[in-house]
């Protein structure tokens, strides 16, 4: 019983770890074609910090719960 739950595990880990390395390589993505949008606007501007922020903003818009009757998080 013990090596099915080990089994079991291994393959938790494993499948988790693949979608990290998705989420990872989409995430990548996004602050890249952010970074390529300011680009446009300063040329000097880094690039860590926008795909810093970009990624961010993205994981506080996933984290964030709703609020009921718009209590809280707004939209400007």
């Amino acid at each position: 019983m013990k090596l099915a739950a080990v089994t079991v595990l291994c393959l938790l880990v494993s499948a988790v770890s693949a979608v990290i390395a998705v989420f990872a390589v989409q995430w990548l993505a996004v602050g890249a074609a952010t970074w390529l949008v300011a680009r446009a606007f300063s040329p000097q501007i880094g690039i860590a910090p926008i795909v810093v922020a970009a990624v961010a903003s993205w994981l506080v818009g996933i984290v964030t719960l709703p609020a009921p009757g718009g209590i809280g998080v707004r939209e400007a």
